[in-house]
């Protein structure tokens, strides 16, 4: 039914555009809720780069409100006051909230009278959440730190890094009650609560399918990566499960009854402690199916926060195919899942793809890591750094390019690494000037037939 909603809902979206009118904050409107006010079903807002005050409620329509520049670039802080974003009173999948950093939020009133969803409130709605980055949101006496859902709704929460939220109750990262969301391709990690899933928890029926996830370092008494109660089912594929802890029962996941039992399916998995440590109260039901590992993923650097996948990952090409359409056939970056004949998708979130990112803080005076993985010994790498970007970018025969002329700095730093990873530190200059925009990206493999570019890289200096 979800996997129907989510096709519906890009349909919709397409369908939309056709006529849909466009609102640009702040160029034309000054705040995100004033161009969701004015705005009818199907429309479109484009938000610029900045910092909004502000908490946002899509008032039951069926709109686009997306990031121009991505969610490190434009941030919603909803100042302690409330829920960040509130879906309420509408069944319509065609709305969708894209590419923010929501932060800030202590909860909305619900149903059972705790105040819940600190960065998220979805009640009765099925919204597209995707390419987000979730964070620092608090719940002090209720629900989902995070993604609070409820209410027979069938959400969407694909790409999303999910990270460092906090719920008294159930759910650190995500909680849902009656409800059917798609959670997949999303980073969820060092999330708490005071209760149970310190990553997601889910009951009173809820029917969550969780494909392609990365559940890390999160916290609870009880599961402390993933819990469910009272009917839940659960059907986890392709996901990581590792270094997750409780302090009482079920460091990876837990299960607990009410009047009716929990069903947990596992497969195509990585978790550790394997079934040791998975706890299941009596009278539910674990389901561990094919394809299961208890084995170190490799993360590039996970003290850092860094989970992508090194070249000799367990994960790699270890997923199951069969479960991904075309809907969900990329990670949490973006980049193509593996899905040609024959070949196997990685578990987790993260495909290991040609990939070029920066780890640190973006800081005068700071050390950064200039990323770029791929496939080991692909020489060489072209690294081409502008001020400017091409829009629409130049297509060629090697991707799309989105640097433009004229170049400020052109490096080759030789061949990807056996391990798949190529590291550049650089230190950011103490005389930059702030708010300084830099656009990289990388030619790998040179004019090679098999050469490709990376995505482009846009850092915001802060």
């Amino acid at each position: 039914m979800s996997r129907a909603l989510a096709a519906l809902s890009l349909m919709l979206i397409w369908l939309n555009s056709l006529t849909a009118a466009e609102f640009h904050v702040p160029d034309e409107i000054d705040t995100i809720q004033a161009a969701i006010d004015e705005s009818q079903d199907g429309d479109i807002i484009i938000v610029g780069p900045g910092r909004y005050k502000e908490c946002l409620d899509f008032l039951g329509k069926s709109i686009t409100v997306k990031s121009e520049q991505g969610p490190t670039a434009t941030i919603v802080d909803a100042m302690m006051a409330s829920s960040v974003v509130i879906f309420r009173g509408g069944d319509d999948p065609g709305s969708v909230l894209q590419g923010f950093t929501l932060t800030n939020g202590t909860g909305s009133q619900e149903p059972l009278g705790f105040k819940s969803g600190g960065g998220i409130y979805c009640e009765s709605s099925s919204p597209m959440i995707v390419d987000n980055i979730i964070t620092g949101n608090v719940i002090s006496r209720g629900y989902g730190g995070g993604i609070f859902c409820c209410g027979k709704s069938a959400p969407n929460i694909s790409r999303n890094i999910i990270c460092g939220n906090d719920a008294s109750g159930c759910g650190g990262g995500i909680y849902a009650r009656q409800s059917l969301p798609d959670i997949e391709n999303n980073m969820i990690y060092n999330n708490r609560s005071g209760e149970t899933g310190g990553g997601m928890a889910f009951s009173l029926g809820s029917r969550p399918d969780i494909i392609n996830n990365t559940v890390y370092g999160n916290l609870s008494p009880k599961g402390g990566g993933i819990s469910c109660a009272m009917s839940a089912r659960l059907v986890i594929v392709n996901t990581i499960i590792w270094g997750n802890h409780a302090t009482k029962k079920g460091d990876a996941i837990w299960a607990g009854i009410a009047s009716e039992p929990s069903l947990v399916y596992v497969a195509y998995c990585d978790v550790e402690g394997g079934s040791a440590a998975v706890h299941m109260e009596s009278g539910c039901v674990l389901s561990w199916g094919a394809g299961i590992i208890d084995a170190d993923p490799l993360f590039v650097e996970p003290e850092i926060r860094d989970y992508h996948l090194t070249w000799e990952s367990p994960c790699r090409d270890a997923g199951n195919n069969k479960v991904i359409s075309s809907t969900f056939s990329f990670d949490f970056e973006n980049d193509p899942r593996a899905t040609a004949e024959g070949a196997m998708i990685d578990i987790g979130a993260d495909e290991f793809h040609l990939h070029l990112y920066i780890t640190g803080k973006l800081t005068p005076g700071q050390v950064v890591k200039l990323n770029i993985i791929g496939t080991p010994n692909m020489d060489p790498i072209r690294l081409i750094q502008s001020a400017r970007i091409q829009n629409p970018p130049w297509k060629t025969e090697f991707g799309d390019l989105y640097v433009r002329r004229p170049f400020l700095a052109d490096w080759n730093l030789g061949p990807i690494p056996t391990d798949g990873l190529r590291v550049i530190e650089s230190e950011i200059p103490d005389d930059i000037q702030p708010d300084s925009r830099i656009i990289l990206q990388a030619l790998v493999g040179g004019l090679k037939p098999d050469a490709r570019l990376t995505n482009p890289l846009f850092i915001q200096i802060k």
